[in-house]
């Protein structure tokens, strides 16, 4: 098991919508085979997106909030792939806080 391998399962239970983040040190745990307290310990590292400022940021993109909200919704209006596979049928009734989960999970975009 390595940090990115528990990191991609926790971007897809956090698109899949099941459940609250902040309980899912249960399912790293039982998953990966791991502590209670080191799958806490993972939850928190990706919560922090602490994989990004480890070095991993190729591509990443700077924004201030609004310029984030913004280009992620330009975005999202053109890619019809993305919008379908998280299951987006009306752009209006996406909240800015998915808005910006998104754009960090799909296209590097961070907030200054």
């Amino acid at each position: 098991m390595t940090k990115q391998e528990v990191f991609q399962y926790l971007d897809i239970v956090q698109e899949s919508g099941s459940i609250n983040m902040f309980g899912a040190s249960h399912l790293i745990s039982e998953m990966f085979d791991v502590s209670r307290k080191e799958a806490r310990t993972l939850l928190s590292q990706w919560m922090k997106s602490e994989y990004i400022d480890e070095g991993h940021t190729d591509g990443v993109q700077y924004y201030t909030e609004k310029e984030a909200i913004d280009t992620i919704r330009d975005i999202l209006k053109e890619d019809s792939t993305l919008r379908e596979s998280l299951g987006i049928k009306d752009m209006d009734m996406i909240g800015e806080d998915a808005l910006l989960n998104i754009g960090h999970r799909h296209y590097n975009i961070y907030m200054r």
